[in-house]
């Protein structure tokens, strides 16, 4: 009726609309529409199996539209319905969408948007053999405006049988509430998240045993945490996609510490505890719910070298022990912290001094480093012990005031003059543990 219009304003409220059947493509591709006024559109209806396919597909990026009131009784057919448009908020959490039958590809392609409120949606439904296929596919949801920019609290998926392809190139990385939905009636999840923005996925009610899930998984390349209901069952490979590079960045104070998926068992989502595993072994039968995540744990991050600038043999005189130059720049990064967890930092001077094109070197045993009082080319001292309210933590080397770290010279030790005026290295070893 409107598709292809060149109008730039339609008032259609006062439209007794209560017997019409069909809405496809009726506003389809009406590029130069700003505003569209349907409020209380529906309400009385009459007509049944109401068809809305296309009814707004590819509206214009400065469309904004009036839908107060606007009832969707007796609709059978959204598919299309908002495909390709550029609304940046949609509030139909008031829809009544019970006898929809095809939800196919209704936001698809919707790049604008900021919010969507899809909350309470199939409630009390009476629709079977009902189609959401594609029905997200490429739709991309920003952040930073609204509290919720995805609303699926109570969203409902009795009689759902076909999810293929439903949140496929979604770019979003979460999906709430869907660990609830009922899927006992899907027949096919195929590619269902394939190539998504997904980081992390709950499908702990899940119940899949006998449905199609080929390439359910493929290529979600953000993907790093996913939960398995007990009855989650594949029939074939959902295509996890495998874990990435060690140092590979999870959020902005984690990351990856080995190229593979880990078992968070009896340990916590940031602090997993149970075996690696395969992409493969991830998809295998199993009686009880698991959780994957990419590998991680609390590991040393960077640490600064520790200088003690130029010295000569006076230094050393009547026994003196030159401080390390950078105690108060100095630090030792972590990362991957659990803030339940008690942590130790040891650090041993574990080679002895060399410098580089010489052969010559000066035994640790004679040129020691200290912590303290404790003798670090004779074995490890604990340099930190405690908990971390974060994830990230930086030990300054002169974090304890009453510790510094020192150099010590045999007095009877004869250093070969090649060395001599030359840059002296020696390794230190630092190492982080658990506390049990």
């Amino acid at each position: 009726m409107f598709a292809y219009s060149k109008l730039s304003s339609l008032n259609l409220n006062s439209w007794d609309v209560t017997q019409v059947s069909n809405f496809s493509y009726m506003f389809y591709d009406a590029d130069k529409l700003t505003t569209l006024n349907l409020s209380t559109w529906g309400v009385g209806r009459t007509a049944t199996s109401v068809n809305m396919a296309y009814m707004f597909y590819s509206t214009p990026n400065s469309f904004s539209f009036n839908l107060t009131n606007f009832k969707t009784t007796n609709v059978t057919n959204m598919s299309y319905m908002f495909a390709r448009g550029s609304e940046s908020a949609l509030d139909l959490s008031s829809w009544d969408v019970t006898q929809v039958s095809d939800f196919s590809y209704m936001f698809y392609g919707a790049t604008n948007l900021r919010k969507l409120d899809l909350s309470t949606w199939g409630v009390g439904r009476t629709a079977t053999s009902v189609n959401m296929a594609y029905m997200f596919a490429y739709t991309k949801i920003t952040r930073g405006y609204y509290d919720i920019p995805l609303d699926l609290y109570n969203f409902k998926t009795t009689n759902v049988t076909d999810m293929s392809y439903m949140f496929y190139c979604f770019i979003y990385s979460d999906i709430p509430y869907i660990s609830s939905w009922d899927v006992t009636k899907v027949q096919t999840f195929s590619n269902m998240f394939r190539l998504s923005d997904i980081s992390m996925l709950y499908l702990s009610d899940w119940n899949t045993s006998g449905a199609i899930v080929t390439n359910m998984f493929a290529k979600t390349s953000k993907l790093w945490h996913i939960k398995l209901g007990e009855n989650i069952k594949f029939a074939d490979d959902p295509s996890f996609t495998a874990a990435p590079p060690i140092g590979t960045t999870i959020t902005s104070s984690h990351k990856t510490t080995a190229a593979s998926w880990q078992i968070v068992g009896t340990g916590k989502v940031f602090n997993p505890k149970g075996a690696m595993v395969t992409t493969t072994e991830m998809y295998a039968d199993r009686t009880e719910a698991v959780t994957y995540v990419w590998a991680q744990e609390a590991v040393i991050n960077t640490i600064s070298s520790l200088t003690f600038g130029t010295l000569a043999a006076s230094d050393f005189f009547n026994g003196n022990s030159p401080l390390a130059t950078n105690m108060a720049t100095g630090s030792v990064a972590l990362i991957d912290l659990d803030y339940s967890t008690t942590y130790n930092v040891t650090v041993a001077q574990t080679s002895d001094w060399t410098t580089d094109g010489e052969s010559a070197t000066i035994a640790k045993s004679n040129l020691k480093i200290k912590y303290g009082t404790s003798d670090l080319a004779t074995g490890a001292s604990s340099f930190w012990s405690g908990t971390s309210a974060a994830a990230t933590k930086s030990i300054a080397f002169n974090h304890d005031d009453t510790k510094n770290f020192s150099i010590w010279l045999n007095p009877s030790t004869v250093i070969d003059t090649a060395l001599l005026g030359k840059q002296l290295e020696s390794e230190l070893t630092w190492t982080l543990s658990e506390t049990p």
